[in-house]
């Protein structure tokens, strides 16, 4: 077996990555079999699918770790290729979660996305420590047009007002 094999393998059999898929499914299971108009089905279906990215995103990004300690170059490549599958699995989950639910909760998926949610859902699933990051790499998100990088605190305050504005959405569309 291969060393990527074997990774590969041993990021996938973590315990803690199966609980959160679980409970991913489950919310999505929730948001699915109630009422569509009702506001509780539709967060229940959009943390799932938050969630279910953000499991995608802990194993891809664990499986291209490794292979980090290469020349700058390749590490852009495989960065640049990781991303380009990461944006596909996106898309291809929005349009699961448009034709499987409504396109409220596709949009509330890219809404909280849009606000860091799936970034700092990362990072406490991975149980990586929120002191000290610069998240210079939020620069699309709303407050990460407005500064150069953002402290923990304004991500978190970020991600609380993604959804204020979430559930604000939902309740005027479902009126």
């Amino acid at each position: 077996m291969s060393e990527k094999t074997s990774t590969t393998i041993k990021i996938l059999t973590q315990k803690k990555y199966w609980v959160y898929l679980l409970l991913a499914l489950s919310w999505l299971a929730i948001g699915g079999f109630t009422p569509p108009a009702d506001i509780l089905s539709s967060l229940f279906a959009i943390s799932g699918i938050l969630l279910l990215y953000t499991i995608f995103d802990l194993i891809g990004y664990e499986a291209f770790k490794p292979n980090i300690s290469r020349t700058p170059e390749d590490n852009l490549n495989l960065l640049q290729s990781y991303r380009i599958l990461q944006t596909m699995f996106k898309v291809i989950l929005t349009g699961f979660t448009w034709s499987f639910f409504d396109w409220k909760v596709a949009g509330g998926f890219w809404l909280l996305s849009w606000f860091g949610n799936a970034d700092l859902l990362y990072y406490l699933i991975g149980k990586y420590s929120l002191r000290e990051v610069q998240w210079t790499w939020l620069k699309w998100t709303p407050f990460g047009m407005m500064a150069k990088y953002l402290d923990s605190v304004f991500v978190v305050i970020q991600c609380l007002i993604g959804w204020c504005l979430l559930i604000l959405f939902l309740l005027i569309i479902n009126e």
